[in-house]
């Protein structure tokens, strides 16, 4: 292979058979390498017997076995990418959650500074109106006590008007005067 070709797989140096070790790099012609299901390594020497009755490495049951390269599902291809692009990645996926969740905190800042200051003039009119309601209560305390004025002095009238005090006041009073001969 070219040396175009070993420095953009120079990242795999960590990509070896699980059973013999044969290494992936330096690339040759007709090696290829495989992956089991079970996450497990083989090179096409070995893929065959270490996998057919059951993974002899994790003795994971028999499962799929597919080589090593572009045709791999998307998740799986991940996993032999370059370092570097999957720290972009990441870095570029962090930055966008990131924006959305501080954009979620704006508006929830927002949102509850709004409402803390709708607690506060709620507050102010609470206490306002209790302010009035004690004005009006005094006020009501002031009328009580003036009905009760006028109901004495109305009893008091009454009294003074009932018909047995308007003939004492009527009739001249009767002086009871011992006659000398009742003595």
């Amino acid at each position: 292979m070219s040396n175009a070709t070993q420095s953009t797989d120079s990242h795999l140096y960590w990509l070896s058979c699980n059973r013999c070790s044969t290494r992936f790099l330096p690339p040759q012609a007709g090696k290829r390498m495989f992956l089991s299901s079970c996450g497990c390594i083989y090179c096409t020497r070995c893929v065959q017997a270490s996998t057919q009755a059951g993974c002899i490495t994790c003795r994971a049951a028999p499962g799929k076995v597919l080589p090593i390269g572009k045709n791999l599902p998307q998740q799986v291809v991940e996993m032999f990418n370059r370092n570097e692009e999957s720290l972009a990645k990441i870095n570029k996926r962090s930055s966008f959650q990131s924006r959305h969740y501080n954009r979620c905190l704006k508006l929830l800042t927002e949102m509850e500074r709004g409402l803390a200051e709708q607690i506060k003039a709620e507050e102010r009119e609470a206490r306002n109106r209790q302010q009035v309601m004690k004005k009006m209560e005094e006020r009501i305390r002031e009328k009580q006590a003036q009905v009760d004025r006028l109901e004495s002095a109305l009893n008091s009238l009454k009294i003074a008007s009932s018909p047995v005090n308007m003939e004492c006041m009527t009739s001249p009073p009767v002086a009871r005067h011992r006659s000398r001969q009742e003595e």
